[in-house]
């Protein structure tokens, strides 16, 4: 296992602060990939199930390397893992942007599922390293409360986003939209590069990286309702996400006028 530096009661409300400020608006920018990747494949004249297989290639990647993701959080710098990983969502949601804004007509189903991949591998990283920082700047004593007003900034964020950037689409065009959200990861990363914590105490050599992934895995087989609440996330979750990200803007492209400009 890693060491952890160690926040103190007097230093910890400055980075906290940029902290929840980055992962704020970097969840802001994965809310507003979410609400337009459908609308802006079937833009292309794709149907339904190239939409879905999209989708798909996001939640499968995330999926298979989030273990990976939480390996890697503890043997790296945590705030260089979400530096990079919101620094590689930036470029492959600005590529996406400027294709869809410059030429639209040259976009294909095939570039969204290479960045759907690319997204979900980025994410399998930065969400270990997330909240792993958490523990790192925040003292245990003050835990409880700062996780609390942490999640409502995020919640807002995952309420809120989704509505404006699906006016924003219907306005201005889904391509304009990936651009916002690629700024929003670019600002995520020039956030984090100025929060200053101590990185994990580094494990040389694959063995190391291997036994911890192990260990992980004990870990969690061994507490019943941990991997029961997996479980039951991998039959709730896909349905949630078949109707908030697929189902829904097959739905609304189906009707006439809904098509941004």
């Amino acid at each position: 296992m890693s060491r952890l530096s160690t926040a103190s009661p007097t230093d910890w409300r400055g980075p906290y602060v940029r902290y929840v400020a980055g992962r704020g608006v970097s969840t802001a920018g994965t809310n507003l990939v979410n609400v337009v990747l459908a609308f802006a494949v079937l833009g292309t004249g794709a149907g339904g199930i190239s939409a879905g297989l999209v989708l798909a290639c996001s939640i499968l990647t995330q999926t298979v390397l989030l273990p990976v993701g939480g390996v890697l959080a503890d043997r790296v710098s945590r705030r260089r893992l979400a530096i990079a990983g919101n620094g590689a969502l930036a470029v492959v949601q600005g590529v996406m942007g400027a294709v869809l804004v410059a030429a639209p007509e040259r976009s294909a189903v095939w570039m969204f599922a290479v960045a759907a991949a690319v997204t979900g591998a980025a994410t399998a990283g930065v969400q270990p390293a997330f909240q792993g920082l958490m523990v790192q700047l925040v003292p245990a004593a003050a835990l409880q409360k700062a996780n609390a007003s942490l999640r409502l900034v995020l919640n807002l964020a995952r309420i809120a986003v989704p509505g404006l950037g699906s006016v924003l689409g219907a306005v201005y065009g889904f391509g304009q939209v990936l651009l916002v959200a690629a700024a929003s990861f670019a600002a995520c990363a020039l956030i984090l590069a100025g929060l200053r914590v101590a990185a994990p105490v580094r494990e040389s050599g694959r063995a190391p990286l291997l036994r911890g992934g192990r260990e992980g895995w004990r870990a969690f087989a061994g507490r019943p309702w941990m991997w029961g609440y997996a479980l039951s996330g991998t039959v709730a979750v896909p349905l949630w996400l078949a109707g908030y990200q697929l189902l829904g803007p097959l739905t609304l492209s189906a009707r006439d006028g809904v098509s941004p400009p």
